[in-house]
């Protein structure tokens, strides 16, 4: 088993990295539509 530390890191990791990927998607998906 890891230790509770490695995963409240990962988790946090995965948090934030769905966070950053989501952000751009969102602007990407209103610039689009305001384009269109």
């Amino acid at each position: 088993m890891l230790p509770e530390h490695v995963i409240i890191v990962l988790i946090w990791l995965v948090t934030v990295g769905l966070v950053v990927f989501a952000i751009p998607r969102n602007r990407i998906r209103e610039a689009w539509v305001s384009l269109h």
